[in-house]
């Protein structure tokens, strides 16, 4: 069953109570594509072997946490590429790790949906946070891509997902962008640039921090909110 939450938004903005409204009808009931490339939803699939018991009801009660931590309308928009199995796939949350959530290492919590025996930890979600949250909460993270692609027969792998899944998808960012109007946006990765250049809007590209890419993507991210007149706090 879809979770579809009645609890008080603690003063949230409308635009993102529509915005959440729009992602349950579209996105939280979406099966994942299966045959030569797989897809999962962290908001509506199962896996028996990763997942516990209600894992996608999980997931999408940590995105209700995220999306309730805002007491006003993000400023700002990151795009990032697609949840990494060890990261979002478990958490529900772009760029986060189901350890931040346990740990209170961020500005808002969430429950373990995996049953691999501890809280998964993803290394471009702890780069991600560590620079990010001081100017939480200037931001909304989203992922241009919001379905997991994985190796076929291995849902615990990560693979780069084709230009035609992340344009199917296209549509969702588009109305997550128009329900947020951010003063900029900051696309984080290859795909993220591309997407934005597909939908001719205004962005600023940066590295992603995997692979090597820690400083030139904390460089990137403080020179966005510099320009945009966001101070870290």
């Amino acid at each position: 069953m879809v979770y579809h939450p009645q609890d008080r938004w603690n003063q949230m903005e409308e635009r993102i109570k529509h915005l959440w409204n729009y992602l349950y009808i579209e996105l939280f009931s979406l099966p994942g594509e299966y045959g030569s490339k797989p897809l999962f939803n962290p908001y509506f699939g199962f896996e028996p072997g990763l997942d516990q018991a209600e894992a996608d009801r999980i997931r999408r009660e940590n995105l209700h946490s995220y999306f309730s931590s805002f007491s006003q309308l993000p400023r700002t928009l990151v795009v990032g590429e697609a949840p990494g199995w060890r990261g979002c796939r478990f958490s529900g949350i772009p760029f986060t790790s189901e350890s931040q959530l346990q740990y209170g290492q961020l500005p808002f919590s969430g429950e373990l949906s995996s049953r691999l025996g501890k809280p998964q930890s993803e290394a471009s979600a702890t780069i991600f946070w560590k620079v990010m949250r001081l100017f939480y909460p200037h931001f909304l993270a989203w992922n241009c891509l919001p379905l997991h692609p994985y190796k076929p027969g291995l849902p615990a792998s990560n693979r780069h997902a084709s230009t035609g899944e992340i344009m199917r998808f296209d549509p969702i960012l588009r109305t997550v962008i128009k329900n947020l109007e951010p003063e900029g946006i900051l696309a984080v990765g290859k795909d993220a640039h591309m997407s934005m250049t597909r939908l001719s809007l205004d962005f600023t590209p940066v590295r992603h921090p995997s692979h090597g890419g820690a400083k030139t993507f904390a460089a990137g991210v403080e020179e966005f909110f510099r320009k945009i007149g966001i101070h870290p706090s």
